[in-house]
């Protein structure tokens, strides 16, 4: 779970937040993100313990439960950073902590993950570990990343991964699949391309030593 230097009563975001003293490490949820413009939120960082609309209309959804905070997300169009708020009913920042961009692009990472495993709960997607029958190697544990998860449907990557543990090697250079033939018997990473229905390139890879397979795109290695 996410975890976040959050500050109590802090008055200026960048002076208060950025390099804080008093502040305690919390693990937190966001419940909402809230966009609001530039030169508000601008007004908003430098003065937290203001009443705000936006964190009225979003009281209920702050709390802190089980030592775990349930904030809102503050950000606006063209900021360097975001503010997590935790109001505790009031209508200011009475908690707040600095998340930068770089933090919230691994939390979008990790919600997009997220969802698409919720919505394999409700059947829009079947995601499974395949069984091969007939297979020429092991493949150990399979990995699929992020890009792969938000781009490429599951059943494309189970063909695939039929393909490759069968020794079709797909779209890779002739003499890249030798390789990957005298890997199969002498042991060796065995690498593999494929392009999806929507013309998208991956690759397949399962390390020497057999314990993990892995399907991502070539811009993720």
């Amino acid at each position: 779970m996410a975890k976040a230097y959050f500050a109590w009563k802090p008055n200026n975001a960048m002076n208060d937040l950025k390099k804080p003293k008093n502040a305690n490490m919390q693990e937190y949820i966001i419940e909402a993100t809230v966009k609001v413009p530039d030169n508000d939120f601008a007004e908003f960082s430098k003065h937290l313990l203001r009443d705000q609309g936006f964190i009225k209309e979003h009281k209920e959804k702050m709390y802190c439960k089980d030592r775990i905070m349930h904030v809102i997300s503050v950000i606006s169009p063209n900021s360097p950073f975001s503010i997590l708020v935790e109001a505790e009913g009031y209508g200011y920042a009475r908690y707040a902590a600095f998340l930068s961009h770089g933090e919230a692009a691994m939390l979008k990472a990790k919600a997009m993950v997220k969802e698409v495993m919720e919505k394999a709960k409700e059947n829009q997607y079947t995601i499974k570990i395949p069984v091969f029958a007939n297979k020429k190697f092991e493949t150990g544990r399979l990995i699929v990343t992020m890009g792969i998860a938000a781009d490429i449907k599951i059943p494309e990557v189970n063909a695939a991964l039929l393909r490759h543990v069968n020794g079709d090697w797909g779209c890779i250079p002739k003499e890249d699949a030798i390789s990957n033939d005298e890997s199969i018997k002498g042991g060796g990473r065995i690498l593999s391309a494929y392009y999806s229905n929507k013309g998208l390139i991956f690759w397949i890879i399962t390390e020497t030593d057999r314990s993990v397979t892995t399907v991502l795109l070539p811009s993720e290695y």
